[in-house]
C-alpha cells in the first residue's frame, strides 16, 4: 500500500493516552498523600481515561486493516473490517467526552454553595449528557441493519447523510459551550470571598483549564462539515480522530491539574494535614465578612477567633503575646473546609 497517515494517527493517540494517564496518576497520588477520599468524580475521571483506552485500542486495530491509507490502496477484504472498527471507537470517543466533562462538573456540583449553583450545575450534567448520549447512539442507529454502516452494498436503509452530520456538529459545539462554562464556574464561586487577590487568581486559573478543552472541542467539531465531501475518507479522518482524543485527554489533564497544585504549598500546611478542601471547599466561608481575626500566633491557628469573642489579656500577657491580625485567607479555614470527602 502507498502513503498512509496509520503512524501519525497510532503515535500521537498513545502518547495522549499516555499523558492523560500521568495526570490521573498524580491526582490519585495527591488525594491519598494530603488525606483525600477518592471520590465520584475520580471514578468517573478514571473511568473516562478507560474509555479513551479503548477509543485509542480499536483506531489501532483499525490502522491494521488500511486505516490510514488511501481508499483506493486497502484491499477490499480490510476495507469493512477497518470501517467496523472506526464505527466502534466512535462510539466509545463520545462515551470518553461524555463521561470526563461530567466528572468536572461532579467535582464543581460538590464545591457549590448556592442553590443557583446546583442548579445550574445539574442543567449542565443532564443536557449534556443528553445531548451526548444521544450522538453515541445514533452512531449505530444510523443504519438498519447496523452492519450496512460499515458494508454499504447489504441490503437496508440508512439515514440522510447530512443528519448525522448535523448531529454530531451540534454535539461537539453544545459540548464546547458546556467547557466553556464549566471553566468559567470556579471564578464565579471564588471571586466573592475576601481573600488575596493572587490566591484567588491563582485557583481560579487552576480549576478553569478547562477552557482548553472547550477550544478543542471547537476545533474537532470544525472538521466535521467536511466529512460529507471527503472522497478519501480513510485517508483524510485522521486529523479528526486524532482531536478527539486530544479533547478527552486535555478534559483529563485539565481537571486534574488543581489537585497537583497542593505539592507547591508552604510545608508547613503540609505538615498539618493540608487538604485540597482548604483551598476550594467554600460552603462555610461567608462571604465579605466583616469580623477581624486575632490569634497569638498564626503557626499554630486551628480556626479563627473573632476578636470581640478574645478575653481581653492583661497588661502583662499584653507584653509578653502580641495580638496579630491575620488577613482572611483559606488557611484561615482548616477546621471548617476539610467537609468534603
Amino acid at each position: 500500500m502507498g502513503h498512509t497517515n496509520a503512524p501519525t494517527m497510532v503515535t500521537s493517540m498513545w502518547t495522549i493516552t499516555g499523558v492523560a494517564l500521568l495526570f490521573i496518576l498524580l491526582r490519585l497520588f495527591m488525594k491519598w498523600r494530603y488525606g483525600k477520599k477518592i471520590g465520584c468524580d475520580d471514578g468517573l475521571i478514571t473511568f473516562s481515561w478507560g474509555l479513551l483506552v479503548v477509543y485509542t485500542a480499536f483506531i489501532h486495530m483499525a490502522t491494521k486493516h488500511g486505516l490510514g491509507y488511501h481508499i483506493v490502496d486497502i484491499p477490499d477484504d480490510d476495507l469493512p473490517i477497518a470501517l467496523k472498527y472506526l464505527t466502534i471507537a466512535e462510539f466509545f470517543a463520545v462515551l470518553a467526552l461524555q463521561i470526563s466533562k461530567t466528572s468536572f462538573a461532579v467535582t464543581l456540583l460538590r464545591l457549590a454553595g448556592r442553590s443557583w449553583h446546583n442548579w445550574l450545575l445539574w442543567g449542565i450534567i443532564i443536557t449534556l449528557n443528553v445531548v451526548m448520549g444521544f450522538d453515541a447512539i445514533e452512531i449505530f442507529a444510523s443504519c438498519t441493519p447496523v452492519a450496512k454502516i460499515w458494508r454499504p452494498l447489504l441490503a437496508g436503509s440508512c439515514w440522510d447523510p447530512r443528519v448525522i452530520i448535523d448531529v454530531s456538529i451540534f454535539a461537539g459545539a453544545y459540548s464546547g459551550v458546556m467547557d466553556l462554562i464549566l471553566a468559567g464556574f470556579p471564578i464565579v464561586l471564588l471571586w466573592p470571598l475576601r481573600i488575596e487577590r493572587k490566591e484567588k487568581i491563582g485557583v481560579s486559573v487552576a480549576m478553569s483549564l478547562g477552557v482548553f478543552a472547550g477550544i478543542a472541542a471547537f476545533i474537532k467539531t470544525s472538521y466535521l462539515p467536511d466529512i460529507g465531501r471527503w472522497q478519501d475518507v480513510t485517508y483524510s479522518c485522521y486529523v479528526l480522530i486524532i482531536w478527539a482524543a486530544a479533547e478527552v485527554a486535555i478534559t483529563i489533564v485539565a481537571t486534574s491539574i488543581p489537585y497537583l497544585r497542593l505539592a507547591f504549598k508552604d510545608p508547613r500546611h503540609r505538615s498539618r494535614g493540608y487538604q485540597m478542601d482548604d483551598e476550594v471547599h467554600m460552603d462555610n466561608v461567608i462571604p465579605d465578612s466583616k469580623i477581624t481575626y486575632t490569634a497569638s500566633t498564626t503557626e499554630n491557628m486551628a480556626a479563627p477567633i473573632p476578636a470581640i469573642a478574645r478575653k481581653e489579656p492583661s497588661n502583662r500577657e499584653r507584653n509578653t503575646e502580641p495580638v496579630v491580625h491575620v488577613q482572611d485567607s483559606w488557611n484561615n479555614y482548616p477546621a471548617k473546609m476539610n467537609s468534603l470527602d
